[in-house]
């Protein structure tokens, strides 16, 4: 693993990663990483996509990681959704000009949100996309908290932490798994992988208010009609989850982004793993499951 420092669009530095121990690439593997985590937890699995020949690449997003720094971790701006997007959308054309080669994106939970909108934004530069532990955030849930993150602007500081918020998308999920006796045991059915989370220094903090308003606008742009009527319709995008997954309403949502893109004419397809919780590659069955991974991308190779 190497690590880069790239200059995004507005000339923020951001902390990136490279896994490119690979003889004869195929193709390149661009991380979307999740909320109050970072890319280098994807270690395990950029080793296995380098196995198969692809180059792995991914960010630490402002907010996160060896980006944000230890004194900095949640501290988000009320356009930072966006500026996420953005970001991506500038490594994807840095990695096709250094590169020459497809590339893909392996999104996960917050990181799918943002590759929700980034193929609204985005026509030719990527083959396929996989949104891992996603879900349809669209609704009056989303519609109240755009109003609420609109009135805690006018009251606290954009950098304060939305502990409010932080209870919605974190501490309510375990309450699924009451009898498990661990913090965070929505993330993964095994346990070793989350005491390795709960202990990362980098990870499980209370996101800021700038984050949170600035997500709840983000999402309501994601679905806004006349962007989803933007997507490339040839995409191959893969909608992948555990079934017993919070944040996917334990499949509900899943099933509910899978039927809206197929509405639209899209070419996607859904995988919804049995007993498996939020994070796929850290699960039991992460073995089987990058397998799939691995297939969905190498079928995608040929160029857009």
């Amino acid at each position: 693993m190497k690590e880069i420092t790239f200059k995004s669009f507005d000339g923020k530095e951001l902390s990136c990663f490279l896994w490119d121990d690979v003889q004869n690439p195929i193709g390149i593997i661009q991380l979307v990483h999740g909320l109050t985590s970072h890319t280098r937890r994807y270690a395990d699995f950029a080793e296995a996509l380098n196995k198969s020949g692809f180059i792995v690449f991914g960010d630490d997003h402002r907010m996160n990681g060896a980006t944000a720094g230890i004194e900095n971790l949640g501290k988000a701006g009320y356009d930072n959704f966006n500026e996420n997007v953005e970001d991506e959308l500038e490594i994807t054309r840095m990695l096709k000009e250094r590169y020459s080669l497809p590339v893909q994106l392996f999104s996960h939970s917050y990181g799918s949100f943002l590759a929700q909108r980034y193929i609204e934004k985005e026509k030719s530069l990527i083959n396929g996309v996989i949104m891992s532990g996603s879900a349809h955030m669209g609704g009056a849930r989303l519609l109240f908290g755009k109003a609420i993150t609109f009135f805690q602007r006018l009251l606290f500081d954009v950098h304060a932490p939305g502990r409010m918020f932080y209870k919605i998308t974190f501490s309510l999920n375990d309450k699924y798994f009451k009898d498990d006796k661990i913090k965070n045991a929505w993330i993964s059915r095994d346990f070793k992988e989350v005491e390795t989370f709960n202990g990362d220094p980098l990870c499980d903090f209370i996101m800021s208010h700038g984050f949170f308003y600035s997500l709840m606008r983000g999402l309501y742009d994601v679905y806004r009609r006349e962007n989803l009527k933007s997507i490339r319709k040839d995409l191959p995008v893969l909608i992948m989850s555990g079934d017993k997954d919070p944040l996917g309403g334990m499949g509900e949502k899943v099933r509910k982004l899978n039927a809206l893109y197929l509405e639209l004419g899209l070419n996607v397809s859904m995988k919804l793993y049995e007993n498996v919780r939020h994070e796929l590659t850290s699960d039991f069955e992460s073995e089987r499951i990058i397998g799939d991974i691995t297939s969905f991308f190498k079928s995608n190779l040929q160029a857009p």
